[in-house]
């Protein structure tokens, strides 16, 4: 390790590792008066400073320039004779830059000139600017005045950057979100703020004179994917594609793939997914074939997360039920990288034996080591296994800890599961006080979540255990959900549900009237012939005035 990449490094560990006794409100400086206060001797906390761009000369034009100027500094940084002209070319369109300090540095170590060191403290200024409070996340992204900085950066400490795109937040106007790996380690994502850039980029588009309006978001990023900004034209790209303008995102994310952004052969495979899942089933396979030789590319960049999107086309049989093996192996290599939704995609696949035999161990095994990786969807998932009276496992505390930390989170499926699992007494002897008041939080959390709604209002309608029995409220949430929620109201399931409500009730007009709704929902939107079965069963019941009670929940 150079000396250069350790001493930034250290310089980073002891930034993150510091803490802040006072939080004191962000100061705005010019860019010059940012450059002057960097050139003094004055012990300046840059974790404070807010840069304003607006009088600088960073236009998208110098911006353009940077970037391919950072290209060859990379390209020769082995090569250090070549680094003297690249670095003061870079340092003249910006002086706080890190790749034109970081060449000039290696120029100068190379003649063992003391230049050397100024150019060193320059690094360690500019990399304190950067990351002084910050980690790289999206909610607390690095800071850097040029894309080339950034990806350089996160070269230099030792990773492979394999993709980029733009996106927004509600803190941030422009994060450049930069897609990286390290050995054999799965991707990750870095983030960096580049909202001062933004405001120049707007006041600069805006001065033009045949711009009227105030200038937006697409606009800007138009405006820099036109001068060769692969980041800018995936941005782009995605935009038009949510816009259904997919000719032109076709045309970004070629662009930008051609110029060797990974990234975009991620967003290129998934959109030709989309296409085949809107075309007619006799054209989906040319877009099918698309998608895959994308999934293919964006793989040999190190996407483990195209592994798992080709193996779940191959496991859903897309390309015939010959390769849904296939599928499981592509899905076994993503789960190597920990990509959580494999994970879950493949607990279920066990849990419901879809391509494989039941076995809800392995099911539970699968959710579980997604739950420890943090994703909170697999918890609820890996307690409804644990839960199954089929499954022969027992509900442990560490799930009940993550339903409650998810509850807390206000996760109104685990609000739904934590009353289901006080019921049954999994964590504790039965509490019925406590699961009402866990399925009531989730009804006031989520009142329009068919899920939660129709879950709670069945099991209050319908259970067998006579102190948990609360008709009354399920009719006010379903009513509600109804009213609400035009996906609910033709659901035959829910509409069932509904029926059962009002057959708790003794109001078995009102319940028949809608259980023949419901049959005529499942015959016509062509159920499974269990739900017909199911739905006709309870209509025979209300018919003869018997309300339905099971071994709920």
């Amino acid at each position: 390790m150079s000396r250069l990449i350790f001493r930034s490094l250290l310089l980073l560990s002891t930034v993150l590792l510091v803490g802040c006794t006072a939080v004191q409100p962000p100061t705005i400086y010019t860019y010059d008066e940012f450059l002057s206060l960097v050139r003094s001797e004055e012990d300046l906390d840059l974790a404070t400073v807010l840069v304003d761009l607006s009088d600088s000369e960073l236009t998208i034009k110098t911006i353009t320039e940077l970037d391919a100027l950072g290209r060859q500094v990379e390209r020769v940084l082995d090569r250090p004779l070549r680094l003297g002209s690249l670095g003061s070319a870079i340092l003249d369109r910006l002086e706080f830059s890190y790749v034109g300090h970081l060449a000039m540095y290696h120029f100068y170590e190379y003649f063992e000139n003391d230049h050397a060191s100024v150019h060193q403290a320059q690094l360690d200024r500019i990399v304190e600017y950067m990351t002084r409070d910050r980690d790289g996340s999206l909610d607390k992204p690095y800071r850097a005045l040029t894309p080339a900085d950034a990806v350089l950066f996160v070269k230099q400490s030792g990773y492979k950057v394999i993709g980029s795109i733009y996106v927004q937040t509600n803190a941030d106007s422009m994060v450049l979100q930069l897609m990286r790996f390290r050995d054999d380690e799965p991707f990750d994502e870095v983030y960096f703020d580049f909202s001062a850039l933004y405001s120049a980029f707007v006041q600069e588009i805006e001065s033009q004179p045949e711009v009227q309006m105030p200038v937006q978001w697409p606009q800007v990023v138009a405006n820099l994917a036109s001068a060769g900004d692969t980041a800018a034209q995936l941005s782009l790209g995605r935009f038009l594609a949510n816009s259904g303008a997919i000719p032109r995102a076709e045309r970004m994310y070629l662009a930008a793939s051609r110029a060797g952004n990974g990234f975009a052969h991620m967003l290129y495979g998934d959109l030709f997914v989309d296409e085949a899942l809107r075309a007619p089933e006799q054209n989906r396979g040319r877009f099918l074939q698309v998608a895959q030789s994308h999934y293919s590319q964006a793989i040999e960049y190190g996407y483990h997360t195209a592994l798992r999107q080709q193996g779940i086309l191959l496991h859903r049989g897309f390309f015939g039920e010959g390769r849904r093996s296939q599928g499981l192996e592509l899905l076994e290599r993503a789960i190597s990288f920990d990509d959580t939704i494999a994970l879950r995609y493949l607990g279920e696949a066990y849990r419901f034996g879809d391509g494989v035999d039941i076995d809800f161990k392995i099911s539970a095994s699968l959710y579980e080591r997604a739950a420890q990786l943090g994703d909170r969807r697999a918890r609820i998932e890996y307690y409804r296994v644990l839960a199954h009276p089929d499954a022969d496992l027992e509900v442990t505390d560490q799930v009940v800890d993550w339903l409650l930390d998810s509850a807390a989170h206000d996760d109104e499926l685990a609000m739904l599961e934590l009353g289901n699992c006080f019921i049954r007494g999994c964590a504790e002897k039965s509490n019925y006080r406590k699961a009402v008041r866990w399925y009531r939080k989730a009804a006031r959390t989520a009142p329009e979540n068919p899920e939660v709604i129709n879950s709670i209002a069945w099991t209050l309608a319908v259970t067998d255990r006579k102190r948990l029995r609360d008709p009354d409220y399920a009719l006010v949430i379903i009513e509600h959900l109804m009213e609400n929620d035009e996906g609910s109201r033709g659901n035959p399931a829910i509409v069932d549900t509904w029926a059962a409500v009002h057959a708790a009730l003794g109001n078995f007009e009102r319940a028949v009237e809608l259980q023949r709704e419901a049959l005529a929902l499942a015959i016509r939107t062509r159920r499974s012939q269990d739900l017909i079965d199911v739905i006709q069963g309870h209509l025979d019941s209300f018919l003869q005035g018997e309300a339905l009670s099971e071994a709920v929940p």
